[in-house]
């Protein structure tokens, strides 16, 4: 299956080949040049979400292509993060423990230390008991971490500090009302 990552952003790019690199090896991402689209999709909405919505509906039509597009500015305009690799990054990918090899996904830092770790899963994992388990122990392994974040790209949910407590939100059925 092939998807096309709505974007001219090499790094943008390069972080959608990295979350998707555990999946489907029958799934192939295909960025614009690839696909031989040279257009931009004006970024004229008054949100974040509508502008990604317009350049996936925009990029898909064009390419006959299932197509994921985003606006990070939900994490650096809104949230107030900085992606690597600016000096000053607060959100990184693959983040490795304190103790031992293993890495997490994501990571939230501050000065150098993670505050929060993220884990995802594939669409096809749909026991978010397993992500969470593999998630509090990366937790463990982060003198600082307060923060827990998972998703399968069809759930994401927020922990603060304990596994058993946590926000949970249908990302296919999300709407605006849910954030005010």
């Amino acid at each position: 299956m092939k998807i096309l990552i709505g974007t001219n952003n090499e790094n943008k790019l390069e972080q959608f080949r990295r979350i998707f690199k555990n999946f489907d090896s029958d799934i192939e991402l295909v960025s614009l040049k690839e696909a031989g689209i040279i257009d931009d999709v004006e970024e004229d909405e008054d949100n974040l979400l509508a502008n990604a919505r317009n350049k996936a509906c925009f990029y898909g039509e064009k390419s006959e292509l299932l197509t994921l597009a985003d606006d990070t500015g939900l994490f650096v305009d809104i949230l107030g993060y900085t992606i690597n690799p600016n000096p000053q990054y607060n959100l990184t990918t693959e983040f490795k423990n304190e103790r031992g090899a293993k890495k997490a996904d994501g990571a939230i830092l501050v000065d150098g230390a993670a505050i929060g770790v993220i884990e995802l899963k594939s669409t096809r994992t749909k026991d978010l008991e397993s992500i969470r388990l593999q998630a509090f122990d990366y937790k463990a392994n982060q003198q600082k971490c307060v923060y827990v974040i998972t998703s399968n790209f069809e759930k994401v949910r927020f922990y603060i500090n304990n596994a058993v407590e946590f926000e949970e939100f249908d990302l296919f059925r999300l709407e605006y009302e849910h954030f005010q």
